[in-house]
């Protein structure tokens, strides 16, 4: 493993887009997580990818945290997308209105992005890097001719 449990959480602390375009607004739901509270997801992504791994010191040394880190933001924004899905209008004195409805919205676009991100991951096998050659031979080797 080349990252520490407490570098992964500081990791998926900032790569969670928390802010909503064109508003100051910022979640305060996300904002109220503890380390442990986040830990509990990166638990969720790791026991997607490596089921048998019981706790987080026995994750294999060649693991992949890109996808874990992927894996769990998929599981938080969904947890935030939950606590946001009620349809209440907020609004404050000065005109600055956020639908929950909106939320909601945004933190599945963002569920959806972090899926196709670790789709493409799947589809390189992990690698990072794919040349057409390998998505010929992969992808249609079983086809027939």
């Amino acid at each position: 493993m080349i990252l520490s449990i407490t570098e992964m959480v500081k990791l998926l602390r900032d790569s969670v887009n928390i802010q909503y375009a064109d508003s100051e607004v910022i979640d305060p739901a996300y904002l109220s997580m503890t380390d442990e509270d986040i830990i509990r997801f990166i638990k969720l992504g790791i026991n997607r990818i490596y089921p048998e791994v019981e706790s987080l010191e026995d994750l294999p040394p060649n693991c992949s945290e890109y996808a874990i880190i992927l894996l769990s933001k998929i599981e938080l924004y969904l947890k935030l997308a939950v606590l946001r899905s009620e349809k209440i209008d907020l609004g404050a004195d000065n005109n600055n209105y956020i639908k929950n409805s909106q939320r909601f919205d945004h933190y599945m676009k963002l569920v959806e992005e972090a899926r196709q991100e670790y789709e493409s991951w799947l589809d390189n096998e992990g690698n990072g890097t794919v040349s057409t050659y390998e998505i010929l031979n992969t992808k249609y080797s079983h086809t027939k001719r």
